[in-house]
């Protein structure tokens, strides 16, 4: 074409690269070979964060693809940067040092094991996909020391009590005290 051939050399005089438009700049037939254009990924799961492994270069961007390569799993548009990390088994924040199931509302609040008391000793964590309380310590039994050590509400139940002079206060004044459990021992015949 005529047309094209004079533009072309006119052109070419003033521009010798391709730019990123679509057009042949320098004029030798090939388009944008010079500048093909930043590079996008695809973002299958529609999540904004691409796959490092599917890639187009374009000088704007395609539909379907994103500026960046940070998605780590690009069929899940749960799982990207910045996700809550859930208790599943996944790494939905894409960074394998958070802890599975760590943006849980109850990962790591105090909590009572598989033992008899009412003790909250252990931690809810995230086990092979489930919330799991670590409290693996034995009962805490009830003794006679004012304290609840049975977790359950309930000071010194199931010890006795007794009335006794207070040997450090004034005349006539009792206090109570506690008395251990007694212990049933039957001889053997």
């Amino acid at each position: 074409d005529f047309e094209a051939g004079v533009l072309c050399d006119v052109w070419s005089a003033v521009q010798s690269f391709d730019v990123c438009d679509g057009i042949d700049n320098d004029c030798n037939d090939l388009i944008d070979e010079d500048d093909p254009g930043p590079v996008w990924f695809r973002d299958f799961d529609a999540d904004g964060y691409g796959d490092a492994l599917l890639t187009e270069n374009a000088c704007s961007q395609p539909i379907g693809f994103v500026d960046n390569d940070l998605d780590c799993d690009d069929t899940n548009p749960s799982r990207h940067p910045g996700a809550a990390e859930l208790c599943d088994n996944l790494d939905n924040d894409c960074e394998p040092g958070t802890l599975d199931g760590a943006h849980e509302a109850w990962y790591l609040q105090p909590c009572d094991g598989p033992d008899a008391d009412l003790c909250e000793e252990g931690s809810t964590i995230c086990l092979a996909g489930a919330s799991f309380c670590d409290d693996d310590t034995p009962d805490n039994v009830e003794i006679c020391d004012d304290v609840d050590n049975d977790c359950d509400g309930f000071t010194d139940e199931g010890c006795s009590r007794s009335l006794e002079p207070d040997l450090f206060a004034e005349a006539g004044i009792l206090e109570q005290i506690c008395l251990a459990p007694r212990r049933v021992v039957r001889a053997s015949r």
